[in-house]
């Protein structure tokens, strides 16, 4: 069976409002809060519903070529969608030149350079600029 690239969301944490479909290419990243893993979009954030353990569910993305990779405790992006970093905040932006609404995810700080240097393997925007580094 093929899977068609959606994932099952629900506006409300406990599921209230019913099922939608997200599908995994308009998610920029996924933030662990009180142990549910939110799927953030460019303008909304939905709430997953899924009883998979948190790795195994990261493990089946990226054997779907999907690339989403944790980057400290709480946030996993999608590495192609990135488009700036912020070496003094650890961060990553979503925007070519970020702002105060910019959505950004959080590095950890022992992981900066190795997240970098992965996100430069699957992100040929920041492979191919520099300043994206910064």
């Amino acid at each position: 069976m093929e899977w068609n690239g959606t994932l099952p969301v629900s506006r409300n944490p406990e599921g209230l409002t019913g099922y939608e479909s997200l599908h995994v290419d308009k998610i920029l990243f996924f933030r662990i809060v009180k142990g549910e893993l939110q799927a953030h979009t460019s303008d909304d954030f939905l709430h997953l519903i899924s009883g998979e353990k948190i790795q195994r569910f990261l493990n089946t993305l990226w054997a779907s070529n999907c690339h989403f990779v944790r980057s400290d405790r709480g946030d996993i992006p999608d590495i192609g969608k990135i488009r700036k970093f912020d070496k003094k905040w650890f961060r990553a932006y979503f925007d070519e030149v970020p702002n105060k609404n910019s959505k950004y995810i959080y590095i950890a700080k022992a992981r900066y350079d190795e997240f970098v240097e992965l996100t430069m393997k699957y992100n040929s925007y920041i492979r191919d600029n520099p300043t994206s580094r910064s």
